[in-house]
């Protein structure tokens, strides 16, 4: 019988009246069903649509294509095709590709994740690569590419896959001439550069005979023996196709191919699928000497991975003669001909020179001058302190302090404007907040003068003491001169000579007018 049961595993309908099922599976490959169901009063083909699902032999099929027919006798019957639930695997997608490398069972954890299926059996442990980077590659088509790859044979079990290294097994079981094979067909095939040899067998399925039972029985993935005298056949094959009637087990189709316990299938896998020694695959090869190879045609570039030296990017001349253009080894060293260009690069310490003709740069700082930092005539340690033996700036200089023996320059002044000192080649000058200089002091050689200049608050002049050639030192006021001391204990004292006015010697004048004192 076959139920139909809604998305959901709702059961719909059991189907009793229906002929001409079959089931039919191809290893790593196709797997169907077809029935067709009469429509009756029951309106039990009224559930036969697509969106549905039939199952049988306790596997669960999508119905994909109904079609509807009324025969000459007025029999109303509705064909149906299913493929297997594994198919809805078609719409889950990877959209930005499938790039992976590992073992298949790894490989399909990854592929049904978030399928709803599971991975059950994995007894295929080889490292494959799957390199799928199409948009829009399909879960179930990776897992034909994963069983592919690794050489194994996959089992749908509903929503369980599994992937087997040998599907199925030798049970002795012949197909003969006279016996069980009541039809036969040999197809040989070079076309594509090996000899394929398959048959297509009509067999009675002599296990359904209990006489027979077990001893004849057969699935799909054994190796079975074929036998036909007359047509000169005696091989022992693979059953790579099975198509049978679940209902009623009597003739089932059966392929078989040119595989004899799965060693040509693997001779043509290795030579499609293997990299041999030294063999050039798309500019790239692999040797015990060389490790791999990856080289451009025009021999202008070239590229070696070993585990001798390490990895090796090279620029060539087009001869066959190379260059190291970037060179790592297993220390850790990496050794570049070029230009090395980045947004941030971490590291420890970079060395540009060598001895002392050298720029250095770690957690200390930078230096240059000295391999080490201690003694390097340029260098500034992490807290920003510089030393250097000389410099020379074209901008300004801020700073809060300035330590130094000697400081030479056209003007030094406290700050740009306002109230400020300023020191330059003319002399000494201290201005008031708005910006007039109210003291100079300054020379002028051409008349081999010094002073110092007053003003008032509005720029003019206000005095100055100066001192001219062989003339000795004056005091000049544009209004008043005031002499005077606040302490009438230490009074004002003139000592040697004083000329006033017209009185050559003062002292000398009032003892002659005062007397001695």
């Amino acid at each position: 019988m076959i139920n139909i049961r809604d998305p959901a595993g709702g059961l719909l309908a059991i189907l009793e009246d229906y002929d001409s099922d079959e089931v039919s599976e191809e290893l790593n490959g196709a797997y169907t069903l077809k029935f067709t169901a009469f429509i009756d009063d029951s309106g039990k083909a009224d559930y036969i649509v697509d969106g549905n699902f039939a199952e049988v032999a306790g596997q669960s099929f999508a119905i994909t294509h109904h079609v509807r027919t009324r025969g000459t006798d007025g029999v109303l019957v509705v064909a149906a095709e299913c493929e297997h639930i594994s198919y809805s695997l078609n719409n889950f997608t990877f959209d930005e590709g499938f790039v992976q490398a590992g073992q298949p069972r790894s490989l399909m954890v990854l592929a049904l994740a978030g399928s709803g299926f599971t991975v059950g059996t994995v007894d295929v442990t080889n490292y494959v690569s799957i390199d799928a980077a199409e948009e829009g590659v399909t879960a179930r088509s990776l897992l034909l590419e994963i069983a592919s790859q690794s050489g194994g044979d996959l089992v749908f079990n509903n929503k369980v896959v599994s992937l087997l290294r040998d599907r199925g097994a030798d049970r002795g079981v012949e197909f003969r001439v006279g016996k069980n094979l009541v039809g036969l067909t040999k197809d040989v095939d070079v076309r594509s550069g090996m000899r394929v040899v398959s048959y297509a067998c009509d067999v009675l399925e002599l296990s359904q005979i209990k006489e027979y039972g077990e001893l004849e029985s057969y699935r799909l993935g054994d190796t079975v023996r074929v036998l036909d005298d007359e047509l000169g056949v005696d091989q022992l094959q693979r059953v790579v196709k099975y198509a049978y009637s679940p209902r009623q087990k009597a003739i089932s189709k059966v392929e078989i191919s040119n595989v004899l316990a799965g060693l040509e299938d693997r001779v043509t896998q290795i030579r499609t699928s293997a990299v041999f020694k030294g063999k050039v695959y798309n500019g790239t090869s692999i040797s015990p000497e060389d490790g791999f190879v990856a080289e451009r045609s025009d021999r202008m570039a070239r590229a070696i991975f070993n585990a001798t030296d390490g990895i090796r990017l090279q620029s060539g001349q087009g001869n066959g003669s190379y260059s190291d253009a970037i060179y790592f080894d297993f220390s850790g060293n990496a050794v570049f001909s070029g230009k090395v260009t980045g947004s941030e690069f971490i590291g420890g310490t970079i060395t540009i020179g060598s001895g002392n003709n050298v720029f250095r740069a770690n957690y200390q700082g930078i230096w240059a001058g000295s391999i080490d930092m201690i003694g390097a005539p340029f260098s500034v340690d992490m807290q920003g302190y510089a030393k250097l033996y000389g410099a020379e700036f074209s901008g300004d200089i801020i700073g809060s302090t300035i330590t130094g023996g000697i400081v030479t320059g056209a003007t030094v002044r406290t700050a740009a404007f306002g109230r400020r000192i300023e020191l330059t080649s003319g002399g000494f000058m201290a201005y008031d907040d708005y910006g007039l200089v109210r003291l100079r002091i300054g020379t002028n050689s051409n008349n081999s003068v010094a002073a110092i200049v007053f003003t008032d608050a509005v720029g003019r002049s206000a005095g100055e003491i100066n001192s001219y050639q062989s003339t000795g030192l004056s005091i000049y006021s544009d209004d008043r001169i005031f002499i005077g001391s606040n302490n009438t204990a230490t009074p004002i004292e003139l000592r040697g000579r004083v000329r006033l006015g017209n009185i050559e010697d003062l002292y000398q004048y009032l003892i002659s007018k005062l007397g001695q004192p």
